[in-house]
């Protein structure tokens, strides 16, 4: 039986003034999600965003395989 590993594609932002309503919006349609903001100094947010990536099955012995389409 194979079984679906979900894979996941990161983006990470660094910006010295906060993502307006309209920034996260627009990434969102594009299908990311905001997981995490860090402040990394005086006014600077690092911003992590993630979204699913191609899916991957394993095979009954546990070998990934990609399908065809995105090889």
């Amino acid at each position: 039986m194979q079984q679906e590993i979900q894979r996941w594609e990161y983006l990470a932002l660094t910006t010295a003034s906060e993502l307006r309503t309209e920034h996260l919006n627009r990434y969102g349609e594009e299908g990311w999600e905001l997981v995490a903001t860090v402040p990394v100094g005086t006014g600077t947010t690092y911003y992590v965003f993630k979204r699913p990536k191609a899916a991957v099955t394993t095979s009954p012995d546990g070998t990934p395989t990609v399908p065809q389409s995105y090889r």
